[in-house]
């Protein structure tokens, strides 16, 4: 940018003195042109306010004429509505403004109008007609907008008198505003103009533009004021749509009402602001070219002198290859040769001295950095803020432009502290620089100060062979001279002192040796740092080891007690504050024997006076003893207490870690009570299970026998002998019954019953639940309903025996608590997920006390007196064997109405139900084939028993195609397997010479038997049976007694099978 130079100022003076008289006579030109302009504007406001206040008063006086005549007319006065009527259509088109004409009745009624309206109206309840009556003259009303036309109207009413000069009705001129609006606004030129008619409250009859969006709102601040000042004074303020207006007000001589006229201000003095920024452009315009000229003739006389100037300036400061220009014109010229003359001489006189006192101010400044440095190796604490505070002093005195020290960190040298421009410098090393790198010539004085630990100074950097390596990455940074200082901790180099200047043989011999002393003093502060750092670690160890040893005791869970050579508590931990029910500071400083009962006290004090004369380092510095503590509340209890001693003399103390063992000796007492109760437990479903078999066993011959005569000789019988029989199968029903619930409830509460899960059809299953309920009841007269009957296949994945023996009970019980002619009912409820079958019964039902109870085992609800048979565990049974299968139960019973048991059981994900087989009910069968051909095949029948043999024979004889072989041990057994390789072989579990697993084991290990389809028979229902039977290759396990048709079903089954295969 080119300054003001004294030829400038001069000629741009010159320049105004010429021009400023002629600008301000135009400024005033233009002053008195705005306000013409201003003036002018406001007069065309005014003059519109006035034309439309006169067209106001013309339309009010037409309106008033016209009510004159109306009023005055006899068919008004008559007050006859036809003739009236007639003669007001006739003046209906007179006048665009009038937008109706109309009669009015003292109450307001329509008499006659010139507008034919759908309803007649009437006006009673009005406020302008009230005041129109009062009125003796024209009246003026509120403006409204008229229901019939939507357009904005106002009343103008005139009393219609009689001959005896009473008022008789009125006569009502509705003038359409927005006709009145068009009359008076005309072609308003105006851009945002309104034009506005306002009553004596300043509220809007008309104002245009949008007379119905404003129709009796109230007029702005602004215009409202202006009654108050002059109706017709011009102002300038802002209308109600803020923006500001110029509002003219002109009185109209009717209804004391206001014309105001406003137009933008904008929009007004638009044109004559043109015109005024105009004139300034011409203005600005010639006051620019005046001072360019003016410009344009100082630069020309000033560049000379101003290239002089410059050279002076530039001798001033000291640069050495600063010129005058000696091109410059005339005498310019010579006066720069003279000048370039005197520099020269200059220079050489200050060139001498400039060496020695830069040599001082290095020293000097060297002198002041080995001070601060100094200081900062006293004041500092951490090695880290040493090293930049090093390098930022070695650049703030000019003993360098950049400083670095790096540190070795394994096999490289990286830079931690930075000041100047270094950082960018030693970004080029990355990650550092490799020692090994540096220990080739190539690594110049960086590489030898390290290796060698000896100060290496440059101060020739461009030529020096020595930094070729750095030269490049240093070219940007104008280095000419540098000087590497080594530093050591513990007598080893550990980093370098990296300076840089940027003028040749900066570090000379002073230099080099202030360096030296300063590396030095380096060097003392980190080994001193490091004695510091040794000594705080193990101070902190120490404070580490004491805090720990504290917390450690405090948060001991075993009573921890020091005392004192006297036997005085000096530490009592929470733990022991809280075995011995005491506060830790009401014990310390007490003696230790306040919690040793007082019979033990002599007994104690002994021990431990033995034990304080052992030395620390014996063996015996550490013992264990049991004994008797003494709580604060006076209660004895066992503790077992290890002592350790530490010091000697009057420094010798004791340690007691206690343990109150009272909870030890009652676990101990009950892990004894629980072995003696679990060996009872086990000895009772060992009992169990040996009774199980025992009567299972004859069970399977009188349930099977007496189901055989029952379908055999039911002709041959009379009713009373069939009853008889029934009965016979009814008790050992019963007695099979109780004793598989005794055995499952012994089995659940030992944790011993096991499931054996599934996937299988519930439909059948209960089919045959039905099937073996159908004697009981039928005994009992009550009618069983299976209204699953024609569902679809349910398939379950769960343990189909413990379900079977769900619903058997619960069929039970549905029987037996019925009352004679009642039915019990078995239905499947499908939802989502979930499987619920029901059981219901029009029975005696329960109160709401008897089914809190119902589970409970043992518990008849009061009916062990009656003549039901029962135990009391069927339905607790029930309940336990429902959760282990995943489900819940829920039983909702009335008194006298019945009862409704829900089991609900998760359903199972498969799709199709696996085909499985139980002869006692323990798993379902698939049905046989549609065709009714009986089954034919060889059955192998291993079986001691004589009985259960013949039973076995008497069930299969109503087959004539099958034939059944039997062995009566299990080695004949195994040989007949061979021998005959049968369709179907029965193998009882039991054996007098092996057992059933050896028995299936053998035939699985045999090829000639390992196909064959063996099905367990048995009168254990252990799990642990079932599972090991299975193991070892049994196709199914059926348990004992049998149910004879179930049992039919499950041979005819395997056999089709077997021949099909």
């Amino acid at each position: 940018m080119i300054r003001p130079s004294h030829f400038f100022t001069w000629l741009l003076a010159t320049v105004l003195v010429a021009t400023v008289p002629l600008l301000g006579l135009h400024a005033w030109t233009l002053y008195r042109d705005l306000d013409d302009g201003r003036e002018k504007a406001y007069a065309d406001v005014r003059l519109k306010s006035t034309v439309a206040a006169k067209g106001v008063v013309d339309a009010l006086d037409r309106a008033e004429r016209l009510l004159a005549f109306v009023a005055a007319h006899d068919d008004v006065r008559g007050l006859e509505p036809q003739r009236c009527m007639q003669f007001l259509r006739g003046l209906e088109r007179i006048d665009r403004v009038h937008a109706a004409i109309a009669v009015l009745g003292p109450a307001g009624q329509m008499l006659c109008t010139s507008v034919v309206r759908e309803t007649t109206s009437s006006e009673g309840g009005s406020e302008w007609l009230a005041q129109a009556l009062a009125d003796s003259d024209v009246h003026l009303g509120k403006p409204a907008i008229d229901p019939i036309t939507n357009r904005p109207t106002a009343p103008l009413s005139m009393p219609v008198r009689g001959p005896d000069g009473a008022t008789r009705a009125i006569a009502v001129v509705s003038l359409d505003l927005l006709a009145l609006e068009e009359s008076v606004v005309g072609d308003w030129p105006a851009a945002g103009g309104v034009l506005a008619l306002v009553d004596q409250e300043d509220h809007f009859l008309v104002r245009s533009p949008q007379t119905a969006k404003w129709l009796g709102r109230t007029a702005s601040n602004a215009a409202r004021s202006m009654r108050a000042r002059s109706p017709d004074q011009i102002i300038v303020a802002p209308g109600v749509d803020s923006i500001e207006r110029v509002f003219a007000s002109t009185p109209v001589s009717k209804h004391r009402l206001r014309v105001i006229a406003s137009i933008p201000a904008e929009v007004l003095m638009a044109p004559s602001r043109s015109k005024v920024l105009r004139a300034l452009t011409v203005a600005g315009l010639a006051l620019l070219l005046a001072g360019l000229l003016a410009y344009r003739g100082a630069r020309a006389m000033a560049r000379p002198v101003r290239s002089l100037a410059g050279a002076a300036k530039d001798f001033a400061a000291g640069r050495q290859t600063a010129t005058a220009d000696e091109s410059l014109p005339g005498e310019f010229k010579a006066l720069a040769a003279e000048m370039n003359a005197m520099h020269l001489a200059r220079q050489h006189s200050e060139a001498s001295a400039g060496a020695a006192e830069r040599r001082a101010l290095r020293l000097s400044r060297f002198y002041e950095a080995s001070s601060r440095a100094n200081q900062a190796i006293v004041r500092l604490k951490e090695p880290e803020e040493l090293y930049d505070t090093i390098c930022r002093v070695c650049v703030e005195t000019g003993q360098a432009s950049m400083a670095w020290i790096g540190l070795v960190q394994g096999q490289r040298l990286r830079a931690v502290a930075w000041a100047g421009a270094a950082r960018s410098y030693t970004d080029a090393f990355g990650t550092g620089l490799d020692l090994s790198t540096l220990a080739q010539p190539a690594g110049g004085p960086l590489g030898a100060s390290v290796l060698e630990g000896q100060i290496r100074v440059v101060n020739d950097y461009l030529h020096d062979d020595r930094t070729l390596l750095f030269r490049a990455n240093a070219a940007p940074f104008n280095v000419r001279a540098s000087v590497i200082a080594p530093f050591s901790r513990a007598g080893a180099v550990v980093g370098t002192l990296n300076l840089y200047a940027q003028e040749p043989d900066f570090f000379d011999a002073g230099v080099v040796r202030l360096l030296a002393e300063m590396v030095g003093d380096i060097s003392f502060a980190l080994d001193n740092f490091e004695r510091a750092a040794v000594q705080v670690q193990t101070q902190a160890e120490v404070l580490k080891r004491a805090s720990q040893l504290s917390g450690i005791v405090e948060s001991a869970m075993d009573p921890i007690i020091t005392v004192d050579v006297a036997q005085r508590i000096i530490v009592f931990n929470g733990a022991a504050a809280r075995v011995f029910r005491i506060k830790a500071s009401d014990a310390i400083g007490h003696p230790l024997d306040r919690f040793i009962p007082a019979k033990f006290r002599g007994t104690h004090a002994g021990h431990v006076m033995t034990h304080s004369r052992g030395s620390p380092d014996s063996g015996d510095a550490v013992a264990s003893r049991c004994l008797t503590g003494l709580r604060a509340d006076g209660t004895e209890f066992p503790m077992e207490a290890s002592i350790s001693r530490t010091g000697l003399g009057d420094e010798l103390q004791m340690t007691v870690v206690l343990r109150d063992v009272t909870g030890v000796r009652e676990a101990e007492q009950l892990r004894l009570a629980a072995g003696q109760a679990e060996a009872a437990n086990l000895a009772k479903t060992q009992f169990l299970s040996r009774m199980s078999h025992e009567l299972r066993t004859p069970l399977n011959a009188v349930l099977g026998f007496s189901q055989l005569l029952q379908e055999a000789a039911k002709d041959k019988l009379n009713e009373r002998e069939r009853r008889h029989l029934d009965l016979i199968f009814l008790a050992g029903a019963h007695l099979r019954a109780l004793v598989d619930d005794v055995l499952d409830v012994s089995a659940i509460e030992s944790g011993q019953l096991s499931l054996t899960l599934r996937d299988f059809d519930l439909t059948t299953l209960l089919d045959g639940v039905v099937r073996m309920s159908e004697t009981a009841a039928r005994e009992g007269s009550i009618r069983l309903v299976s209204a699953f009957a024609h569902e679809e296949p349910v398939t379950l994945r769960t343990d189909p025996v413990r379900l079977r023996q769900v619903m058997l009970n619960l069929v039970s019980n549905a029987i037996k608590y019925n009352q004679p002619g009642g039915t019990a009912t078995i239905g499947i409820e499908a939802v989502y997920g979930s499987v619920g079958i029901t059981v219901t019964d029009t029975g005696m039902g329960m109160s709401q006390k008897q089914l809190a109870n119902l589970c409970q085992p043992y518990n008849r609800l009061g009916r062990e007196g009656s003549e039901i048979a029962g135990s009391g565990i069927g339905m607790a049974l029930v309940r336990q064997l429902v959760e282990r299968l995943g489900g819940s139960m829920n039983v909702e019973s009335e008194p006298g109405v019945g009862t409704v048991v829900r089991v609900q059981l998760p359903k199972a994900k498969i799709a199709q139900p696996l085909i499985s087989a139980s002869a006692a009910g323990a798993q379902d069968f698939d049905a046989p084939a549609a065709d009714d051909t009986d089954p034919s095949g060889l059955v192998l029948h291993v079986e001691d028993n004589p009985v259960n043999v013949i039973l076995v024979e008497n069930m299969l004889r109503r087959w004539p195609g099958v034939q059944v072989v039997a062995a009566m041990d299990g080695a004949s057994g195994i040989e007949q397997a061979a021998a005959l390789s049968p369709d179907l072989l029965l193998l009882d579990m039991n054996l007098p010479d092996m057992s059933g697993l050896d028995v299936l084991r053998a035939l699985r290990s045999n090829p000639s038997t390992s196909h064959l389809c063996v099905v367990a028979l048995s009168a254990s229902t252990l799990q642990e049976d079932v599972l090991a039977a299975e193991a070892a290759g049994a196709r199914a396990y059926w348990t004992k007694p049998v149910d004879v048709l179930s049992f039919q079903d499950g041979i005819r089954a395997l056999l089709e099978r077997a021949v099909a295969a």
